[in-house]
């Protein structure tokens, strides 16, 4: 990963759900909108990431739980969206979908 960038993040969001997604949300002055990343390893992935921010910025990475998540979708910041993680009793729980 590009260190200057990861100095960027902001926080990571996951909901409470068991499953794969996450948004990593940046800095403004990073200049990259946030991003929602699908992992099989999230829990990992986070947990790396966790160790790589701390050495870089001696500071604890930020990671929040939630089904609501309010994400940055324009380099401008001039746009919001919304993300909504929903429990569907009728999927299979081992089947990944991602509704838009």
């Amino acid at each position: 990963a590009d260190c200057a960038l990861v100095k960027q993040i902001k926080a990571v969001s996951m909901s409470s759900y068991a499953d794969n997604y996450m948004i990593i949300h940046f800095a403004p002055q990073a200049g990259v909108i946030d991003v929602l990343h699908a992992c099989r390893r999230k829990t990992e992935l986070v947990g790396l990431l966790s160790i790589t921010y701390q050495k870089l910025t001696g500071a604890a990475l930020p990671v929040t739980f939630g089904n609501k998540v309010t994400m940055n979708v324009s380099r401008k910041r001039e746009k919001l969206v919304d993300i909504m993680w929903i429990r569907d009793t009728n999927v299979a729980p081992d089947t990944e979908l991602f509704k838009t």
